[in-house]
């Protein structure tokens, strides 16, 4: 029993993301996303994270969906990684240009998309509004590191573009999505604003002993 208990720990989404090298590890996010993405784990998922750094979390992923397929998108082309079912490409995701490629590039959408980009209020506004509809039924959407709207430093306001009173603060924008209120973004079309209201199952935020902040929305089946 021992053994099995060690084993299933070695396994985990936190110890694969810890031996990986990835700062969701740092940052804690991982235990809570595993609640979500075990019952996924052996299954053959389509996966998309927007912002590559260092590979570290595609290398996690690729570990941990060993029958899945992994895309990471970044603006700086030097952060291609190669690893086990994962694909690279380019995409600024402030471009509704660039992201409407990416939609045409992938007409079946994908289990799971995460925004761990640029952290950037607005950046982060425009890609949920604009991928939200390319998460399958049933699947999820990540829209990581919110904390970058909660007014904590200047560099918030300075560095990641949020208002000064906070009016575009996605952090806030996603309590209301939580709260089933109604909601609005000067970054988003009102479609897509009225399909996330219609589509959304729930909204959970997580709010890690360190201040960090991330979240997953998941789509109606």
């Amino acid at each position: 029993m021992l053994k099995k208990l060690l084993s299933s720990f070695g396994n985990s989404l936190n110890a694969v993301g810890k031996r990986n090298g990835t700062d969701k590890y740092k940052h804690g996010f991982l235990p809570f996303y595993e609640k979500h993405l075990h019952p996924l784990r052996q299954l053959p998922v389509d996966l998309l994270e927007i912002g590559i750094f260092k590979g570290d979390s595609l290398r996690m992923w690729s570990d941990y969906f060993q029958n899945g397929k992994i895309v990471g998108c970044d603006i700086s082309r030097e952060s291609f990684i190669t690893a086990p079912r994962v694909e690279c490409r380019h995409l600024d995701q402030s471009s509704r240009d660039a992201l409407s490629e990416l939609k045409a590039a992938y007409p079946t959408g994908f289990d799971i998309i995460l925004d761990d980009g640029s952290h950037i209020v607005s950046h982060q506004h425009i890609t949920l509004g604009a991928l939200f509809p390319l998460v399958r039924p049933g699947g999820l959407f990540v829209v990581e590191d919110i904390h970058t709207s909660v007014g904590r430093s200047e560099k918030c306001f300075d560095v990641y573009g949020l208002d000064r009173d906070m009016g575009n603060s996605t952090y806030r924008l996603l309590k209301k999505i939580q709260e089933k209120a109604p909601f609005s973004s000067r970054h988003m079309t009102d479609e897509e604003v009225e399909y996330i209201a219609s589509y959304v199952d729930f909204c959970e935020i997580y709010e890690a002993k360190n201040w960090s902040v991330t979240s997953i929305l998941r789509k109606k089946a």
